[in-house]
């Protein structure tokens, strides 16, 4: 048994309705105001101590950017050392190659053990 879904017809809206529309937007009187005032646009005056704290920012920003160009510097160059270390030849301490000389009796102590207290 095969069901067939109903099929929809296509609505028309009759003349007297879109007629209707078309007087109640002439006859509309709404203005949305969209910007009430330009007060917002006009310059002010900066809040209170915004030289002295856009200043301080300033310095404070050309102080951190200084410190991560010493420490990349320094990285850089801690690298360049590692560098020529490992090209280097070995070289020993001079403490295992230098001759060891006698040393000198600086105090002679004579100690008996007897038998007893």
């Amino acid at each position: 048994m095969v069901t067939r879904l109903a099929e929809k017809k296509p609505t028309r809206i009759p003349a007297d309705v879109e007629a209707l529309r078309a007087r109640e937007a002439e006859a509309c009187t709404h203005r949305p105001q969209i910007v009430r005032s330009r007060a917002f646009l006009t310059p002010r005056e900066p809040p209170k101590n915004y030289s002295e704290t856009v200043t301080r920012m300033r310095k404070k920003q050309r102080e951190e950017q200084l410190r991560t160009e010493r420490e990349e510097r320094l990285r850089a160059e801690s690298g360049n050392r590692l560098a020529r270390l490992r090209e280097s030849k070995f070289c020993p301490p001079s403490c295992v190659t230098r001759e060891k000389r006698p040393r000198e009796v600086v105090l002679h102590i004579e100690v008996a053990v007897y038998p007893g207290k």
